[in-house]
């Protein structure tokens, strides 16, 4: 291992409550796979006594802390307890009903080291539906091929995230308005954004998420739903709705593709969701994107057609809020069902291309929830 990794140690935060199967699964998971330099930080909630023995049980072990919370404090004062016991250079919040694969906290470390700016890794975390086999056999065949591969992402998933030390004093940790639980990941992605940071998902890093073990059963099904809905009203209210673009660029002029390249880079960031047709090659990789690149001509206005065509057949809510084009995908908007159905916004030759102005005024566009 490289004197580099013997520097920057992991804290792992593992937060429990009572499931104690699972608990044991992650954390022997953790063990079993893990080469990275760690030491496991493990929070109880208040879980009742069989747990509370397993826990006394392995805190003797010299990489086991353990944090006994008489009572339950919910997962977000629970994770900034994890994210302040120590002064680790990398903290990693996870779940108890996760299960990490080999080489998962190497890959979401390496994510750091290629590039500054990168503040927050999420690993990926569960099966596509189109693949048959065990979690066994996808990671195999797909995640150990994707070894050192990184795809930027609108923010990290709280199920299992790395995160530096910087970004925890910059941000503060989470955010309690959003206790006990329930977009508290979001919110504190987008503040660690806002101060210059990116998130990434590393795709060579897999930890399996069984999902909303504890907390549904804890609360029951009407006090989940209640408790979900009020923090979707704090974060919407916050940071709005996110938007859905379709942009389209059929000319090849490079000062035009500059500026919609990066008016969609700053979309992006702003948690828009971002569909892109385009004659000229543009270079965005990020979860929330969908790029076709179609350089044949007329692949490229089948392809916007069609794709409109299809937008339609959803529901208003579901259907894009915005169209974006440079000039010459201006007459699609002389169609009757693209012009009746959605705000067209045109940039090209003669049209105003300061960056800042036409972010804004995309921005203006989205719904935020009121007091």
């Amino acid at each position: 291992m490289d004197k580099d990794a013997n520097q920057k140690h992991c804290l792992i935060v593992v937060i429990s409550l009572d499931q104690l199967s699972f608990t044991r699964g992650c954390l022997e998971s953790i063990e079993k796979n893990t080469k990275y330099p760690y030491k496991v930080l493990v929070i109880d909630n208040g879980s009742k006594q069989e747990t509370l023995n397993y826990l006394n049980e392995i805190k003797r072990s010299e990489k086991i802390d353990v944090i006994f919370n008489k009572d339950n404090l919910g997962w977000v004062k629970a994770v900034n307890q994890g994210l302040f016991y120590s002064d680790s250079f990398y903290v990693c919040v996870m779940n108890n009903d996760t299960i990490v694969y080999p080489g998962w906290l190497q890959q979401m470390v390496k994510g750091f080291r290629n590039d500054k700016a990168v503040g927050i890794v999420n690993p990926l975390w569960e099966l596509p539906k189109k693949f048959k086999g065990s979690r066994d056999q996808y990671f195999k065949q797909i995640i150990t091929k994707q070894k050192d591969e990184y795809v930027d992402t609108d923010w990290a998933r709280g199920f299992c995230y790395l995160v530096k030390r910087e970004v925890i004093n910059a941000t503060g940790g989470l955010d309690y308005d959003f206790s006990p639980a329930y977009y508290d990941d979001w919110d504190f992605s987008l503040r660690a954004t806002e101060k210059g940071y990116k998130c990434i998902r590393a795709k060579g890093a897999f930890v399996y998420h069984y999902k909303n073990v504890s907390y549904p059963e804890v609360l029951g099904e009407k006090g989940f739903n209640k408790i979900f809905k009020e923090k979707a009203r704090i974060f919407h209210q916050k940071w709005g709705f996110p938007l859905k673009i379709f942009i389209i660029v059929g000319g090849k002029v490079p000062g035009e593709i500059t500026i919609m390249q990066e008016l969609a880079q700053k979309l992006l960031k702003a948690q828009d969701k971002i569909y892109i047709v385009s004659q000229a090659p543009i270079g965005i990789k990020h979860t929330n994107c969908l790029l076709k690149i179609k350089k044949n001509f007329i692949s490229f206005w089948v392809t916007v057609f069609f794709t409109l065509l299809d937008n339609l057949r959803h529901s208003k809510i579901k259907r894009f809020n915005l169209i974006v084009s440079d000039k010459k995908g201006l007459i699609f908007n002389k169609f009757s069902f693209v012009k009746n159905n959605y705000d067209f916004i045109v940039l090209g030759p003669g049209q105003n291309l300061e960056l800042g102005k036409i972010y804004k005024t995309i921005q203006s566009k989205k719904k935020y929830i009121s007091q």
